[in-house]
Order: C-alpha cells, then sequence, then structure tokens
C-alpha cells in the first residue's frame, strides 16, 4: 500500500504558540477551557498538546476578541460558538478517502490475483482428469501405484 505523506507543518507545543501569540501559557490554556467547542487542540498519548496552525489563528483570533475588542468570554462564546472551522474534518475526511481507494486497489489486485489462481487450478484439474481418463494404464499404475 502507498504511503500518505503529509505536507503539514510540525504541531506546537503551547509554549511556542504563547510566545507567538504574545501570551501567558495560562492564558492559552485558559482560552482552550473557556472556549473548547470552538478551539478543540488535540493532545498526545502522555497529555501535551500539539497546535495545528489552525489552532493558532484560532487562539490569535480570541486574543483579538477579547484583549483588542475588549468582549467578555459571554460575549465572545455566542460570536464563535456557531460558526465551527470544518476544515479539520476535510482533511480527516479526504485522508480517509485516500486510504479507502488505496484499500479498493489493493482488495480489486487481491480477487484478480484470486481468480487467475482459480482458472491455474481448474487448468490443472482438467488436465488430471484426462490424464487419469485417457493415456497408458502402464504409465498411470507407476504414478498413482
Amino acid at each position: 500500500m502507498a504511503r500518505i505523506e503529509s505536507s503539514a507543518p510540525r504541531p506546537l507545543r503551547i509554549r511556542e504558540v504563547a510566545a507567538r501569540l504574545a501570551l501567558s501559557i495560562s492564558s492559552v490554556r485558559l482560552y482552550e477551557r473557556e472556549f473548547g467547542d470552538y478551539l478543540s487542540v488535540p493532545k498526545t498519548g502522555g497529555g501535551h498538546r500539539r497546535y495545528r496552525e489552525e489552532d493558532v489563528k484560532r487562539l490569535l483570533h480570541l486574543r483579538h476578541l477579547v484583549v483588542d475588542e475588549k468582549l467578555s468570554f459571554d460575549q465572545v462564546r455566542e460570536m464563535v460558538g456557531g460558526t465551527p472551522d470544518l476544515a479539520p474534518v476535510r482533511r480527516d475526511v479526504d485522508l480517509l478517502l485516500q486510504v479507502y481507494e488505496g484499500l479498493t486497489e489493493e482488495h480489486l489486485a487481491i480477487r484478480r490475483e484470486l481468480r487467475e489462481m482459480r482458472e491455474a487450478i481448474a487448468k490443472l484439474d482438467r488436465k488430471l482428469d484426462r490424464f487419469t481418463r485417457g493415456g497408458d494404464p502402464k504409465k498411470k499404475k507407476g504414478w498413482f501405484a
């Protein structure tokens, strides 16, 4: 099966995101807690956050609304609550489609090989049947004695 390469940039750690957005680490965590429906950051098996580029953009948007526009968390929640970003879902669906297509191609190749093997077995069965019904009986005794 073909390996699918990702061109996505390396996910960032919380420290890198905080520095990039001029926020404290605790503010980044607060935004994540308060706006969990809008900001869904994946975590490693060990529980470490790994921020994707779209997560950083969302955090920047939240920071703008809270710091620059001076909106309350409730006001921000109302603004961002009904507008989920479907880009990550679309990427996941695209990836699943690629995997599905690869598996479908493999499945078809295996079915072709199986059909060819069945045809070869049928051909060998016909040859064996012809040999056991006809030909020199003395030779048959030597072969099947």
